[in-house]
């Protein structure tokens, strides 16, 4: 079974308003903001054979509002298409 440390395989971890830019510090406490991302980069490097390697990029999106909302992606570090997996 192949294990995923967060402190080993993530090697960046941002956070992104609805609009697609990177959140602020006043961004936690304005409450007319209930929508973000958690944007995490990472490998799984520290699992065995170096050769397989596999580099990846998630993207937790969290609306806590009671509207639909549209979110702008930020762009793949590894210029591919974002894949939903639910």
């Amino acid at each position: 079974m192949i294990s995923f440390d967060n402190e080993v395989n993530i090697e960046t971890t941002d956070w992104y308003r609805v609009d697609g830019t990177f959140k602020r510090d006043q961004d936690w406490t304005n409450d007319s903001h209930h929508c973000f991302a958690l944007h995490l980069v990472g490998d799984t490097s520290s699992l065995g054979d170096p050769s397989d390697v596999v580099f990846q990029e998630w993207l937790y999106v969290v609306n806590s509002s009671k509207e639909n909302v549209e979110f702008n992606l930020p762009l793949l570090l590894n210029t591919q298409d974002w894949k939903c997996v639910l």
